[in-house]
């Protein structure tokens, strides 16, 4: 009876500590410059050159596609630009980004979209939560760079 009782305790010990700790998403949002910024969809759309706008949208997803427990970077912006080859996506806690293939048909073929992905699944759920917390995020594209950090949660 107490074994039972204890591994009750146990179970309901974990299953409280995941639902604190562990969240489906983790939005980053961008740190710079404000006044233009416009909210599309899920993307940061971002005054990039020549009046054209960059899409970013950075998050931790528990899932995305067939990535589990990632940090992922989706970028948009005109293909006159060649982001596909020539950006990068940094974190300052994780390293490098690496490519990802896209699972999901393009809308434009004017627009770029390129994925950006970081596993985190081996790490331990509560260490990898306040390393994403405290993270920043830099898409870098020639001189030009975007810096993201996790959005805090209003306490209202």
């Amino acid at each position: 009876m107490r074994y039972c009782l204890l591994v009750k305790i146990v179970i309901l010990f974990v299953s409280c500590k995941s639902l604190v700790h562990n969240d489906n998403i983790i939005s980053y949002q961008y740190i710079g410059e404000k006044s233009n910024l416009n909210i599309i969809g899920d993307f940061q759309e971002i005054p990039f050159s020549k009046g054209d706008k960059i899409r970013i949208m950075p998050a931790y997803f528990r899932e995305y596609g067939s990535l589990e427990n990632s940090i992922v970077v989706n970028i948009g912006v005109d293909k006159k630009y060649a982001f596909m080859h020539l950006g990068a996506v940094v974190s300052k806690e994780f390293g490098p980004l690496k490519k990802t293939p896209r699972e999901w048909p393009r809308k434009s073929s004017d627009f770029d979209n390129v994925v950006f992905s970081k596993p985190l699944k081996e790490m331990d759920l509560l260490k990898r939560k306040q390393r994403i917390l405290k993270d920043t995020i830099t898409v870098k594209f020639g001189q030009k760079e975007f810096k993201f950090a996790p959005k805090q949660k209003s306490s209202s």
